[in-house]
C-alpha cells in the first residue's frame, strides 16, 4: 500500500532502480503553437546535464522523445535549493513540477486516517526524481516530500516542458509538410494538386502509424 501511494506521487528512484510507471499526457490543455517560441536554456555545469539527461533519458515520460526535444527538457531545468525540514512538495497542494535530486536527502510523507504524516517509501537521493505526474496532469499532489537535509534540486515545470513538446511538433509538421509538398506524381507536385488541409491529412496518417508501431 505504501509502495502504492509513493508511486501515484510520481516519485522514483536514481536511474537502474525500479521500473517507472506508464503515464499519459493530459490532453486537456493546449498550448499555442508559434514559430517564434524559442525554449528556454539555462546554464549549467557539463556533470549536471549528464545527470539530468540521465533521468530523461531513463524516465519513462522522457524517453521516447527524440534527441533533440530530450536535449531541450535538460536545458529547461532550473536549479533550486531547500534547507532541512522543507517541503518541497505538499500533499494536496496543485503542482506543476518535476524535480531531479542534485544532492542531498528528501523522504516521502502521506497523511493517514489520524491526520497525521507517515513516512512511506525509500529515502530520495542524488539522481532521484519525484512528481512528474505534475506535468501531465493538473491534480493535487498525492504525497509530501521533505528534504531530511540541505539539498540541491533541479525542476521544469508543465508550460515549459509543454511548450518544447508543441515546438518541436511544429517543426517536425514543418518538416513534413515542406517533403510533402516537393513530392512528384505524374511529373506534378504534391503542393500544386493538394491543398494543404489534404497534405495536414497525410502528415496526421504518418503520426498514426508512428504511434501504433
Amino acid at each position: 500500500m505504501k509502495e502504492e501511494i509513493a508511486k501515484k506521487n510520481g516519485a522514483t528512484a536514481a536511474p537502474g532502480g525500479p521500473k517507472k510507471r506508464e503515464a499519459v499526457l493530459d490532453r486537456g490543455e493546449q498550448i499555442k503553437q508559434s514559430s517564434s517560441y524559442v525554449p528556454k536554456v539555462i546554464p549549467k555545469a557539463q556533470n549536471i546535464k549528464d545527470l539530468l539527461y540521465s533521468v530523461v533519458t531513463s524516465n519513462i515520460l522522457f524517453s521516447s522523445y527524440a534527441a533533440d526535444e530530450q536535449a531541450a527538457i535538460v536545458d529547461a531545468f532550473e536549479r533550486r535549493s531547500f534547507g532541512p525540514d522543507t517541503y518541497v512538495i505538499k500533499q494536496g497542494e496543485t503542482g506543476d513540477h518535476f524535480y531531479v535530486v542534485e544532492s542531498g536527502t528528501l523522504e516521502i510523507f502521506v497523511k493517514g486516517k489520524d491526520g497525521e504524516q507517515q513516512r512511506v517509501g525509500n529515502t530520495l537521493g542524488p539522481g532521484s526524481s519525484f512528481g512528474e505526474l505534475a506535468l501531465m496532469y493538473n491534480t493535487p499532489r498525492a504525497a509530501s516530500i521533505k528534504s531530511k537535509s540541505e539539498c540541491v534540486v533541479w525542476e521544469i515545470d508543465r508550460t515549459s516542458y509543454r511548450g518544447i513538446l508543441v515546438y518541436f511538433k511544429y517543426l517536425r509538421n514543418k518538416q513534413y509538410m515542406e517533403f510533402l509538398r516537393n513530392v512528384e506524381i505524374m511529373d506534378k507536385k504534391l503542393g500544386t494538386i493538394m491543398s494543404e488541409s489534404e497534405l495536414q491529412f497525410f502528415i496526421c496518417i504518418f503520426y498514426l502509424i508512428r504511434f501504433q508501431m
